[in-house]
């Protein structure tokens, strides 16, 4: 997600009426999709927020359920995927935390999930069966967030292993 930050470059501090900054802001946010080149012609600054969040699930409906809740609520980059796209885009990227369909984890997946817990990414299974809702055998200390999803739960589960996870 870019951000403009106006408050810290010149144009924000110069001899400018705070009719002229509101101005220059509000052509900025009408002239859709975000143009870096306006930004720069007002002095503006941007900095990449670099939260990323990954969404593996076997029916991609409920992967894009899953994105558009979690874009709204945090702001940020979410890459929804089949299981198939797993290995591919665990070696293009880090992600910070990952929702992962509890039916597709298998046992040589489980190692790769712990090496990734321990290198700072934080996870959280999903899951259609109640059974999993106070977690999975085996696997502790991994939320589950059951289907279909509860908004609000969902939210509140990955901003807590968001929050938990060692990033560097």
């Amino acid at each position: 997600m870019i951000c403009f930050e106006p408050w810290q470059t010149d144009f924000w501090h110069g001899k400018k009426t705070i009719e002229e900054k509101l101005t220059a802001a509000m052509s900025f946010l009408n002239d859709p999709p975000f143009h870096e080149c306006s930004m720069a012609f007002l002095g503006f600054t941007i900095r990449e927020i670099r939260v990323h969040f990954l969404v593996i699930d076997t029916h991609y409906l409920v992967a894009m359920e899953a994105e558009q809740v979690l874009g709204e609520a945090f702001g940020c980059r979410v890459t929804i995927a089949m299981p198939r796209d797993l290995d591919t885009l665990l070696m293009e990227g880090a992600f910070d935390v990952m929702l992962i369909d509890i039916d597709f984890v298998t046992e040589v997946l489980w190692g790769r999930i712990q090496r990734l817990r321990e290198a700072g990414a934080g996870f959280v299974f999903t899951s259609v069966d109640s059974r999993h809702r106070s977690g999975v055998p085996g696997f502790q200390g991994i939320p589950v967030v059951l289907k279909p999803f509860d908004d609000e739960r969902l939210v509140e589960v990955v901003q807590d292993v968001y929050a938990g996870a060692k990033r560097p």
